[in-house]
């Protein structure tokens, strides 16, 4: 799986290589002038995507990782603390389940509370401890919505009592399913029988195209088989059906192909093409 690496600052002017984290599927994308196919992770301007279920995204997470023993700030002006451990930069907009997790710990024999807070933007998640040569766990857990790439930081303090220390800090960021950043369930477009009589259409001067899945279907483009001419179709909402004109020339047994170029992105390819009889 290909991975995304992301950088995770940390104070004290240390910087580290994120924990992997997961990213885009690799899409097979069609050239529409030559029919040419190459994978790539978005295809480029006169492709479109040739295999819609690669299409569909899975949650992306970015994660990070700091282990080894960090002075925790003193500082804690109006009872927040201002001393940042380590921030995750998250680099791109969409919702985000935010998690953290961080040890910390005291050993010098002074009584020494610690509170860390996890925060993105006006969003956060809190706790605390209680340490006297001992050590705790910190658990975050919070969700976020980021309307453009930003940062997620752990800010801790310990009020200057005591020298106490954090470890193993743990951030990560998993995209939410049904977040703006992810798709929504893909059209299906379908050439349909009119009249039930074996052919595509009711009128044999055109065909018919539906759309039965549950979102909008974009622009796309039919294929009449062995007249090798492509029809433009337009936009379809969720269970719309549209006829046209079938080419002149195409007179005789044929293949109807909606969306030919795969330009819809849809939930089932398998359903996209019928044996038609057009008759002038």
């Amino acid at each position: 799986m290909t991975r995304n690496r992301v950088t995770m600052t940390i104070a004290a002017a240390c910087t580290l290589v994120c924990l992997p984290a997961a990213s885009h599927a690799l899409i097979t994308c069609r050239n529409t002038t030559t029919g040419d196919l190459v994978a790539r992770s978005t295809c480029l301007a006169g492709e479109v995507a040739a295999n819609a279920k690669s299409i569909r995204l899975l949650p992306r997470i970015f994660a990070g990782a700091l282990h080894s023993l960090q002075p925790i700030p003193d500082a804690a002006p109006n009872n927040w603390p201002s001393g940042t451990v380590a921030t995750l930069n998250v680099p791109i907009a969409g919702t985000f389940h935010i998690t953290g997790k961080a040890d910390v710990g005291e050993w010098s024999g002074t009584a020494t509370p610690v509170r860390c807070v996890l925060k993105a933007g006006g969003d956060y998640d809190e706790a605390n401890a209680g340490l006297l040569n001992s050590d705790e766990m910190l658990s975050f857990d919070f969700v976020h919505t980021f309307a453009a790439a930003g940062p997620v930081s752990l800010l801790c303090t310990d009020w200057g009592v005591g020298p106490a220390q954090i470890w193993l800090v743990r951030i990560a960021a998993q995209e939410v399913q049904g977040s703006s950043s992810m798709l929504s369930a893909p059209p299906d477009l379908i050439p349909i029988n009119m009249d039930n009589l074996g052919y595509c259409t009711n009128d044999t001067n055109y065909f018919y195209v539906k759309n039965q899945g549950p979102s909008w279907a974009p622009a796309s483009t039919a294929r009449i088989g062995r007249c090798n001419v492509d029809v433009a179709v337009p936009a379809l909402s969720p269970g719309a059906v549209l006829f046209f004109p079938v080419p002149a020339g195409c007179d005789r047994q044929d293949e109807i192909t909606v969306d030919f170029y795969n330009a819809a992105a849809e939930s089932d390819e398998g359903n996209n093409s019928s044996a038609c009889y057009i008759m002038r």
